[in-house]
């Protein structure tokens, strides 16, 4: 992406109000970031997520030069600023409706070379806890596969630690800017990540501190790069079972290690297996075998088409169905799909711009035939 672009981008992202599914519309509607701040604010509030506080806070392009430092920081220490319209955005990411528009990326590693398995759990395990992370990414290392986790205490440390003595590949996801590691005992752990082909992600500006507010946020990048979930001790509440939840979400596969009855940190995997949110394993076989892969085998392939446009809001997937049925009007469409008309006319604007739809004489709307 060209440099002005790219300022203009992360001065969108650190204004107030723009959030991720907000700035996606605003690409939607004007593909160019520069050009979005050549839009009078009437036209900022047609799009969807945008209204009259946001788009005067977008006018007053308050973040440029913070947004210029940003760059030339990355550069000097080496970090990779991807958009979702850069080919090398993970491709699984693209497919979730919350994605980061931006990623920063430290290490050389690109992203897309692997398929992910995510290893989570809690920052207290036991002795056993600690084994099956072990036990379980050494042999998940052996089927061409990257580890994906979060660089906290307990599980991720321990998965992490286990892909590089076994010589896999092993990335983490990060709630907090690159110019500083979280927990700061795992600064040595996050270089030998980087040293080793592995990376660190995260989709925060150099600054940010590691506030809790940050890491549902990032539980969600851990569940949409990766192509499964598996849960190793959790409670019943906490970070992994938030990454497990959205996995699930995603439609990725989820799977979880069952624990004793009555432990604290057995609660949350005999939850999520119970719920038919994760499938029982017991071995990393029953994993391997699910997900169709062997051992020493070549990567798996990544999605095969690559999606560069906004993905789908849930909103607009049934508006697609519905028009799929045939051409219908606008009242009709209303009717059918339970939308006030109010909010009908901001997605089928939304859609409008994407050349998802088109309308028709007599006040019809169509799909629009590519």
């Amino acid at each position: 992406m060209h440099k002005d672009s790219l300022q203009s981008l992360i001065a969108l992202r650190l204004t107030h109000g723009v959030g991720p599914v907000a700035l996606q519309h605003l690409l939607a509607y004007c593909p160019n970031p520069q050009n979005i701040y050549k839009l009078s604010k009437s036209r900022l509030m047609r799009i969807p997520e945008i209204g009259e506080k946001t788009a005067s806070a977008i006018l007053q392009k308050n973040h440029f030069k913070t947004a210029e430092s940003e760059i030339k920081w990355c550069e000097e220490k080496g970090i990779r600023i991807i958009s979702y319209l850069d080919a090398e955005y993970p491709a699984w990411l693209k497919e979730i409706p919350d994605l980061p528009i931006l990623i920063f990326v430290k290490g050389n590693m690109r992203i897309n070379s692997v398929p992910w398995i995510a290893v989570v759990g809690t920052r207290t395990p036991d002795i056993y806890g600690k084994k099956m992370a072990e036990e379980f990414t050494r042999q998940l290392i052996s089927s061409g596969v990257g580890i994906l986790s979060g660089l906290a205490l307990g599980i991720d440390a321990e998965a992490h630690k286990s892909a590089l003595q076994n010589k896999g590949i092993t990335a983490a996801v990060l709630g907090h800017g690159l110019d500083r590691i979280y927990p700061w005992r795992h600064a040595k752990l996050a270089e030998q990540i980087c040293n080793s082909g592995g990376c660190l992600i995260t989709e925060y500006l150099s600054g940010t501190p590691p506030d809790a507010v940050n890491f549902p946020s990032r539980n969600r990048i851990v569940a949409g790069i990766c192509k499964a979930v598996l849960v190793i001790q959790a409670a019943q509440t906490g970070g992994a079972l938030i990454t497990a939840r959205l996995a699930f979400d995603y439609n990725r596969e989820v799977f979880a290690i069952p624990g004793q009855i009555g432990q604290k940190y057995s609660e949350g995997c005999n939850h999520i297996i119970t719920k038919q949110i994760a499938q029982l394993v017991q071995t990393p076989s029953d994993i391997l075998e699910q997900l169709g892969w062997k051992e020493n085998m070549p990567p798996l392939p990544l999605p095969k088409i690559q999606k560069t446009e906004i993905p789908l809001h849930p909103d607009e997937k049934k508006i697609i169905l519905l028009l799929e049925e045939g051409d219908i009007s606008i009242d009709t469409l209303s009717e059918k799909s339970g939308f006030p008309i109010s909010q009908l006319q901001s997605r089928l604007l939304s859609m409008e711009i994407r050349e998802l739809i088109r309308f028709l004489p007599g006040k019809k709307i169509s799909i629009k035939n590519n």
